[in-house]
């Protein structure tokens, strides 16, 4: 089926669209790589009265087995460009290819989040953080298409509402409007300065082992790079989402309880919390790890967790969400169970 310039696929296995490699089918789908085409696919929908959803690589989320009824946009407009030391991408860039782009220039502020799997326009959804850094500390500004106004608008940083881990673009945000707002660009502010000792704890564990004394933000996305492959999965060749799940942000009190009934962390060379505005950030995939999560292949779903990082969920041999879903469940019974805590799921279920 075509529009004036876009090709609309009907019936598309939307396994095709998600890293984990699970899910229904779309009753329509189209690729857009401007923004005229974005905006004649949602007036198209809009006139159909159907749903849509715009998408970037499908690395942060899950479609169930019913699929969607309605009209799935993969974003892929394309571009990169900068002027000094500021860097606007359109959303359709793979993120990756920003960060390099970023450290081919000589500039800092991004770097530790390379190899990180997506599109640029799905960054600023989740707040995307890695060893320190996160989004927020270098956004500026975005544009997006507003679909309840239909017209295109600005959002600073105040106005993105960033968190940990979220936005006001999640749909777990307090201020979340199903659908309103798609991405476009986002404009980021770096830094000459380069970063410097001490890093985060498992990336200086790495420098260390390696006599790495070169610290330019080329070097530090090349180390970044090379310990995410050994320790995650690459989801272009296993399926999976990433981190499955958040670390939650806790109380002393709570930190306190989990510690005198878990001794057995202090035991670890890891440092599995850190303070954050008065609260404790915690390592879920240590607590995971030490609950025995870590590597651990469950038969009945066809799921699993990485070999090197309890957090991951893998895709083994699942064919539907519901494998998924029953693999989540005990997995968070047993964090539950263990520990009282209740981990925030990071993939959205579409």
């Amino acid at each position: 089926m075509y529009t004036r310039n876009m090709k609309i696929e009907n019936n598309v296995p939307l396994a095709r669209y998600s890293t984990m490699k699970i899910g229904g089918e779309a009753k329509h789908l189209t690729h857009v790589t401007t923004e005229d085409e974005l905006v004649e696919a949602i007036k198209w929908a809009k006139e159909k009265r159907l749903r849509f959803r715009v998408i970037g690589s499908g690395s942060n989320i899950v479609f169930t087995d019913e699929g969607y009824d309605g009209l799935i946009i993969i974003m892929d407009i394309k571009g990169i460009s900068h002027e000094g030391t500021t860097i606007t991408a359109k959303a359709g860039e793979i993120w990756d290819d920003l960060v390099k782009y970023s450290t081919d220039l000589g500039l800092s502020g991004i770097e530790t989040l390379a190899a990180i799997p997506g599109t640029v326009g799905a960054a600023p959804v989740q707040n995307i953080g890695a060893y320190g850094q996160e989004l927020a500390d270098t956004f500026t500004h975005l544009l997006a298409y507003d679909t309840k106004l239909e017209k295109i608008v600005e959002m600073d940083r105040g106005d993105c509402k960033f968190g940990y881990r979220t936005s006001k673009f999640k749909s777990n945000h307090p201020e979340f409007e199903a659908g309103r707002y798609v991405i476009l660009e986002i404009t980021l502010e770096l830094k000459k300065e380069h970063l410097s000792p001490p890093f985060y704890t498992t990336l200086q564990a790495y420098i260390d082992e390696h006599n790495i004394t070169d610290f330019s933000p080329a070097s530090i996305r090349q180390i970044v790079t090379k310990w995410r492959h050994i320790y995650l999965p690459d989801p272009s060749n296993v399926p999976s989402n990433g981190s499955f799940f958040a670390n939650p942000v806790i109380s002393g009190d709570r930190l306190e309880r989990i510690k005198s009934q878990h001794p057995e962390l202090a035991n670890t060379d890891k440092d599995w919390f850190w303070e954050k505005d008065g609260k404790y950030k915690v390592a879920a995939g240590r607590l995971a790890e030490i609950a025995g999560l870590k590597d651990w292949h469950d038969k009945e779903t066809g799921m699993a967790t990485w070999k090197n990082q309890a957090l991951v969920l893998v895709n083994e041999d699942a064919k539907a969400y519901s494998d998924l879903e029953s693999f989540k469940n005990k997995y968070l019974d047993k964090i539950k169970t263990e520990y009282g805590l209740e981990l925030e799921q990071e993939p959205e279920i579409v």
